[in-house]
């Protein structure tokens, strides 16, 4: 199938129209894999300032989105981030997450590094701030991310 674009096209899809020409489009931006790292962890009335580990990413990969999936509330008042060890709000920024439906997290690709694959592995965090979590319940936490294969 010949690909011929529209009439504007994003970097990769001009690259792919110019194949032809030796220039080639990376594997991770065209055929790359989506995996998911999947954790459940438990409410315990978890402090503020306290981290929570729920995922990692490896070097080379590239972040997605986030998906939070609490069983109850996590707290009237308790805010949540998520990021790491060096920008704990990297990839969502502190809020309550009161609702007991999927909460869909991620930067706007305008923040600088969104869409950029990882120079190193990096360990995703919850931290709670403002006040501590729920007494008891389940949070499940998906981390959409992508590799090259």
């Amino acid at each position: 199938m010949a690909i011929t674009g529209g009439t504007t096209n994003g970097v990769n899809m001009a690259l792919m129209i110019l194949a032809a020409g030796g220039d080639k489009v990376e594997t991770k931006v065209s055929g790359g894999s989506v995996r998911c790292f999947r954790e459940t962890f438990t409410m315990a009335a978890q402090a503020k300032d306290a981290t929570i580990g729920v995922a990692f990413l490896p070097k080379g990969s590239t972040p997605l989105y986030g998906i939070i999936v609490p069983s109850v509330t996590m707290g009237a008042s308790a805010t949540i981030a998520v990021g790491n060890s060096t920008d704990g709000d990297k990839y969502r920024a502190a809020a309550v997450v009161t609702a007991v439906v999927p909460e869909v997290y991620g930067k706007a690709i305008a923040t600088a590094s969104v869409g950029d694959e990882l120079t190193a592995d990096e360990e995703v965090l919850f931290t709670i701030g403002t006040a501590a979590l729920a007494a008891a319940g389940n949070v499940r936490n998906f981390m959409f991310y992508m590799t090259a294969q």
